[in-house]
């Protein structure tokens, strides 16, 4: 895999376009769990256009995710700095594809 000096403009603006989705999906939670609530229980609920925000956000920071990991899997990614610990290495790529996995498991949690 190749090792290029930085990110391309389009994985950084992918990665900050999932983060702020991610903050809009936080903002618009409690449209969507009332929602989600009121079925549960059988009973009718008035649209929201809230709800309709957070789908979509949900479904753009999926295909969002699918192409950030598409880019990186093609393009690949800068080396870490060669003065940075091991355990650090480890820890920083672990926690990069645990969050993939929250925001994986995030979207079937209601389900």
């Amino acid at each position: 895999m190749t090792h290029p000096k930085g990110y391309s403009g389009t994985q950084i603006a992918l990665h900050w376009a999932v983060a702020l989705l991610v903050v809009g999906q936080y903002i618009f939670k409690d449209s969507v769990a009332a929602a989600w609530e009121a079925i549960r229980q059988g009973t009718d609920y008035a649209f929201d256009p809230l709800i309709l925000a957070h789908v979509a956000g949900g479904a753009l920071i999926l295909v969002f995710v699918l192409w950030r990991l598409t880019l990186r899997l093609k393009r690949g990614g800068p080396l870490p700095p060669e003065n940075e610990p091991a355990p650090l290495k480890t820890l920083s790529h672990v926690a990069h594809w645990a969050f993939y996995g929250v925001l994986r498991s995030c979207r079937f949690r209601a389900l």
